[in-house]
C-alpha cells in the first residue's frame, strides 16, 4: 500500500533472424531507502540554509554597530594610539562583515535562493559607476584605475545590475590584493551572438595556467598568506552562471 521507487537496467539478450528482440535480461534494484535518504538531506540543506541566513543577519547588525562606534572613536581620538587601536577594530570588522557576506551569498546561491532582478541596464553607465567605486576603493593605493572599452556599446542590456556589480568589485578586490604596483583596468567588448564580455585586467604577478582553473573551486587560496577565505571566485563563477554567462 505504498509507492516505491525502482532502479532497472537491462539489455537485449536473445533476437530472431530478423533482429527483432526476443528476450529482455536486466535487474531491478529497490532504492527506496536512497531516495529517502535524499529527501532527509535536502530538508537539512534547506535548514542548514535558514540557519545560515539567520544568524548571518544576527552577527552582523552588532558588528555593523561595532564598525560606526569605532569610526566615531577614531575621528574624535585624542592621541594617535587610540585612534590606531579604534582603525584596527574598524578593518577586522569589516573583514568579518565581509566573510559574513560571503557564507550567506554562498548559501542563497547553493538553495537556489537567489532571486535575479533583471532590468535594462546602459553599459556605459554601469561602467562609470565601477570605475568610481574603484577609485574610492583604492585612495589610498598607487594603484590606478582605467577604464577600457574598444567599440562602445549604447543598446541596453537586460542584467541584474546589484549582483554583476558584486562580481566586478570581487574581482577588483582581488586584483588590488595581488597588485602592488602599475593600474587596475576594467572594461567591456561586444561577444558573440549580442552577448557582452566584462573583464577586469591588472598589473599584478600573474596566476599561473595550471593553477587558473583551480582558483574558481572553493575555499581554494593561492596564497594563504593573503587574507580572504577563497570563497570570492567560486560565488562569482555561481552568479555569472545564474545570468547565463
Amino acid at each position: 500500500e505504498e509507492y516505491r521507487w525502482v532502479s532497472s537496467f537491462g539489455s537485449i539478450s536473445k533476437r530472431d533472424e530478423n533482429g527483432n528482440p526476443l528476450e529482455l535480461a536486466g535487474l531491478c534494484f529497490d532504492v527506496n531507502n536512497e531516495i529517502n535518504r535524499l529527501e532527509i538531506s535536502e530538508k537539512e540543506r534547506k535548514l542548514t540554509h535558514n540557519f545560515i541566513a539567520n544568524i548571518s543577519h544576527e552577527i552582523r547588525t552588532p558588528l555593523n554597530a561595532i564598525q560606526g562606534f569605532s569610526q566615531l572613536i577614531a575621528e574624535t581620538a585624542n592621541s594617535p594610539e587610540s585612534k590606531e587601536y579604534a582603525e584596527q577594530v574598524m578593518r577586522n570588522t569589516e573583514q568579518l562583515l565581509n566573510l559574513f557576506h560571503d557564507i550567506l551569498e554562498l548559501s542563497y546561491l547553493d538553495s537556489g535562493k537567489r532571486k535575479l532582478d533583471l532590468i535594462e541596464c546602459n553599459v556605459n553607465a554601469l561602467l562609470h559607476d565601477w570605475e568610481c567605486d574603484a577609485k574610492i576603493q583604492l585612495i589610498n593605493s598607487p594603484l590606478k584605475v582605467i577604464i577600457e572599452c574598444t567599440t562602445t556599446v549604447e543598446k541596453p542590456i537586460l542584467t541584474d545590475p546589484s549582483i554583476l556589480t558584486q562580481v566586478v568589485t570581487n574581482l577588483v578586490n582581488n586584483a588590488a590584493k595581488f597588485t602592488k604596483e602599475g593600474e587596475i583596468t576594467i572594461g567591456y567588448r561586444p561577444g558573440e551572438s549580442n552577448e557582452i564580455y566584462f573583464f577586469v585586467r591588472d598589473t599584478g604577478r600573474g596566476i599561473p595556467a595550471e593553477q587558473q582553473k583551480e582558483i574558481f573551486t572553493r575555499f581554494v587560496k593561492l596564497d594563504n598568506f593573503k587574507q580572504g577565505t577563497g570563497l570570492g571566485l567560486s560565488i562569482c563563477k555561481n552568479i555569472i552562471k545564474a545570468l547565463g554567462g
